[in-house]
């Protein structure tokens, strides 16, 4: 620990896939979680401590960041979201809301485009030097039906499970909302993605076309930078038009809205 090195068996795993549908029947229907080393785990969690102090120190986080922070959650991120639709739907306008989601995210994260943002954003170099360490020569092996594979090296990304994998992808991915064009609001929670636009009567919906296809455009070309995968599979995108027909629905979210926040 002194050489701020990690153990060579602390960055070994067994990686156990997931179903993420009923019935899978191909590998992008499991989700991969690393079962990692107890020890690990144990000193992952101190670390995490030190990173989330220094994070709220430098006040890192931007407030659409609803992933990884304390007294945010989904919940919390769809509520601000609405809230934000019904007042443009208030003033008799149209919202277009495009929802990102990363393909493989943690998977996808490059190690060293990563421990570039660890050093911008003024982390303990000593804690930088572990995760340098931790990051690197990681070896899994995959487990299906008590059958364990050969082990493999990991070239990049962040194990899914892992204590302190939540709070390095939300480092890498903090920065999305500054990167937008004006007129663009988002909202995040760790690596899903909403970006929004209300349209006014007054103005033309192909204004707002080439400004949201703008707002995707930049976030594809920073995640197919950053992302360590053909650019091709960055991410998906669902659209969703919010006009005066689902009024309603947001207008029960809004209400129930307030009522957490007055609680």
């Amino acid at each position: 620990m002194m050489r701020c090195e990690c153990p060579s068996l602390w960055k070994e795993s067994i990686v156990i896939p997931l179903n993420k549908k009923e019935n899978p029947t191909v590998p992008t229907d499991f989700r991969p979680i690393s079962l990692t080393s107890q020890l690990c785990r144990i000193y992952e969690r101190c670390l995490l401590k030190k990173i989330l102090q220094h994070l709220d120190t430098i006040k890192f986080w931007n407030n659409d960041q609803h992933g990884f922070r304390p007294k945010k959650s989904t919940v919390t991120c769809m509520l601000e979201a609405v809230n934000d639709w019904t007042e443009s739907i208030d003033e008799g306008a149209q919202v277009d809301v495009i929802y990102l989601d990363y393909a493989k995210a943690f998977d996808r994260v490059p190690h060293e485009i990563l421990l570039e943002k660890l050093v911008e954003i003024n982390l303990n170099p000593n804690l930088i030097k572990w995760i340098r360490s931790y990051l690197s020569n990681r070896k899994f092996s995959v487990k299906v039906n008590n059958e364990l594979s050969t082990q493999k090296h990991s070239q990049c990304g962040v194990p899914q499970g892992a204590v302190l994998s939540p709070i390095l992808f939300g480092i890498f991915v903090n920065e999305i909302p500054s990167i937008l064009p004006s007129g663009i609001r988002c909202k995040q929670f760790a690596d899903d993605i909403k970006i929004y636009t209300a349209i006014p009567k007054s103005d033309t919906i192909e204004d707002h076309e080439t400004l949201m296809q703008s707002a995707i455009d930049s976030v594809y070309l920073r995640s197919a930078f950053f992302i360590c995968f053909p650019r091709s599979s960055v991410f998906k995108v669902r659209l969703l038009a919010v006009t005066f027909c689902s009024a309603i629905m947001f207008y029960l979210l809004r209400l129930l809205f307030y009522t957490i926040s007055l609680n």
